[in-house]
């Protein structure tokens, strides 16, 4: 099974084989498509950056949120110790106040207990102030970072935009001269095939003889003439020759110990031409050449066929 050519294999022949035109054609596809890749990969990256800057904007409201709640809460631990504070200074200048029967009382006992719950109270409000005042800090710090790394996220994003940007303009240029190239290319094929068709014509104006000569070469190659002999017979020469020729028509080699071949013109057709075999038709000498084939295998067994050998001169 044949190769199959894929486009690859095309722009690798015009790599190798081609003009300068169709090398800078080559050179021009291959630096627009790494920068299509090249762009895809900036616009990855973009849409990457941006939803990094999504998950932190929600992270920023989360930590806001939960920092005001905190603030709420200091307020209102610093509220509650400066109350029982008051609460307490009070209460034990009351209990100073008291003599030793007085602070052995009832009263003054109840008073005491006031004054140790107070502590707790202001003991408790206390730490859980200063965890909130921690947790405030920690959150002020976090919302700082993010912050900070979503600036630095949307900087990166107007970068990367403006590399797009710019390369997205690089590749309209490229592509514009790609087209260019093109259309140099097709022109200039355009001009060959003129060329070509103007050759022709002007072939068959003064060697109208070639376009008929073309499938008897093709017939004689086939027979198995080599090049040299058929070049010979296409000048109009004679070309002896021994071995085999090969009949489409019988679809078998027929041998001769010496004949010679030339190309006449067809009495029957005028301005045609034909291949003729020591001085008959070629589908004729076949004939006879098949009718002494058979003669001879009605008298003796079929030989076995030597193999081909080609002609020689």
């Amino acid at each position: 099974m044949g190769k199959k050519i894929v486009d690859e294999d095309m722009r690798l022949n015009i790599k190798i084989n081609g003009n300068e035109a169709k090398n800078e054609l080559f050179e021009l596809e291959e630096k627009v498509r790494d920068l299509r890749a090249e762009n895809d990969k900036l616009e990855k990256s973009i849409d990457k950056y941006g939803k990094q800057i999504e998950r932190n904007e929600k992270q920023v409201a989360k930590y806001t949120k939960t920092l005001e709640k905190e603030r709420e809460n200091v307020e209102r631990q610093e509220k509650t110790y400066a109350s029982a504070r008051s609460s307490i200074t009070a209460m034990y200048a009351t209990y100073k106040k008291l003599d030793q029967a007085g602070k052995e009382s009832k009263y003054g006992q109840r008073l005491l207990e006031d004054i140790r719950k107070q502590e707790e109270i202001i003991r408790r409000s206390g730490e859980a102030g200063r965890k909130s005042v921690l947790a405030v800090e920690n959150l002020e710090k976090s919302l700082k970072r993010l912050e900070a790394e979503n600036g630095q996220l949307k900087q990166d994003i107007a970068d990367l935009q403006e590399r797009v940007k710019a390369e997205q303009a690089e590749q309209k240029n490229m592509e514009h001269r790609h087209c260019s190239e093109i259309n140099k290319i097709y022109r200039a094929h355009q001009q060959e095939t003129m060329q070509y068709d103007e050759r022709l014509k002007r072939i068959d104006t003064y060697f109208p003889h070639v376009k008929e000569l073309l499938p008897i070469a093709d017939q004689c190659r086939e027979m198995g003439f080599t090049e040299e002999m058929t070049r010979q017979l296409v000048c109009f020469k004679p070309v002896g020759f021994r071995g085999k020729l090969y009949s489409k028509e019988h679809g078998k080699e027929f041998k001769t110990e010496r004949s010679t071949a030339t190309i006449e013109k067809n009495p029957q057709q005028a301005g045609k031409f034909r291949l003729c075999i020591d001085g008959m038709p070629l589908l004729e000498w076949f004939k006879m050449k098949f009718q002494e084939l058979k003669e001879k295998l009605g008298v003796s067994h079929t030989q076995k066929e030597e193999p081909r050998k080609g002609l020689r001169m």
